[in-house]
């Protein structure tokens, strides 16, 4: 079933997350004693040494990806369990009906379950609905 796969298309998502540096990860200025006005990525370790640092000041374009990669690991956290709630909603009943797509165990106005959200949700993945 559709809804079946979508677990398994989170979790390499999942596993580079957890493989991640826990961090902190941050953007900010650079200090004023040392390369004054220069933007920074950092990546710290869980004994606060840097482990990466990247320089995003010599493009326009750069403070864009600065922000973005400092709040990557944050964004797909929040983006991995939005959903993983969203499809916990729609599941299968006895009748093969979606549990929240469907108003009333015996409706007429019932949907088959994949339901368009569970469908949409494994497109998305790259899973193929």
């Amino acid at each position: 079933m559709t809804a079946d796969r979508i677990p398994a298309l989170l979790e390499p998502i999942q596993n580079r997350l957890n493989a991640a540096t826990p961090g902190p990860w941050e953007m900010r200025q650079c200090a004023p004693c040392t390369e004054r006005g220069r933007l920074e990525v950092n990546i710290w370790d869980k004994a606060g040494n840097f482990l990466i640092t990247n320089w995003c000041d010599d493009d326009p374009y750069e403070p864009a990806d600065a922000v973005f990669i400092a709040n990557a690991p944050t964004d797909q956290a929040r983006l991995l369990a939005a959903v993983q709630a969203v499809t916990a909603l729609h599941y299968e009943d006895e009748q093969g009906k979606c549990t929240e797509c469907t108003p009333a165990p015996f409706s007429a106005h019932s949907v088959k379950h994949p339901c368009p959200t569970v469908a949409a949700v494994v497109a998305a993945l790259g899973g193929e609905a």
